[in-house]
């Protein structure tokens, strides 16, 4: 190799490490305006525990796009490219983790199981839920009529695990259910 091979080599290494650092530190600063974005709506909602999970069922949106979820003292919100959808803690009924083969086995013990998880409406929903998967389930009341929202947890399960801990720990809302 002649003296320009080496120096050609040299200067494309040089290159490509530069390039790295930028993508590095862009890369960096990106987060760090997403978490100061994020913290600015916690404080402004007085959220406890923020996560990122992908939605399956219960919200006006499309079914696999991964929505910011803020826990809060009175209420749940939902957030996605500027619109913010918000269940009051009072009337939800329930929060829950389950995986989809447990909702599915459930479902079959009886129509009960799957109205105490996720309301009226849950057969149909269950059918949709992959087995292998971790759910949040939220069910409410809203006009006299339960409804839910089904939240995958991709990569967030000790957002979801604290969340239902918490809300059983807090939860005074009581339901009574005629027979």
């Amino acid at each position: 190799m002649g003296s320009y091979s080496i120096l050609i080599i040299a200067i494309l290494f040089i290159v490509f490490l530069g390039t790295m650092v930028c993508v590095i530190i862009l890369s960096a600063n990106k987060r760090s305006k997403q978490k100061k974005a994020n913290e600015l709506i916690m404080n402004r909602l007085n959220a406890t525990a923020h996560g990122v999970l992908k939605h399956t069922a219960g919200l006006p949106i499309a079914e696999g796009v991964m929505v910011d979820v803020y826990y809060c003292a009175d209420k749940f919100v939902f957030k996605k490219d500027g619109q913010e959808f918000t269940v009051a803690r009072d009337k939800i009924m329930n929060v829950d983790v389950v995986t989809g083969k447990d909702a599915k086995s459930q479902q079959m013990q009886g129509a009960v199981a799957g109205a105490h998880l996720f309301g009226g409406t849950a057969g149909a929903m269950i059918g949709m839920l992959s087995a292998a998967s971790t759910y949040l389930a939220i069910s409410y009341v809203s006009n006299d009529e339960d409804k839910y929202i089904m939240l995958e947890i991709t990569s967030n399960g000790t957002f979801a695990t604290k969340v239902k801990n918490d809300f059983a720990k807090t939860n005074t809302a009581q339901r009574s259910v005629e027979l």
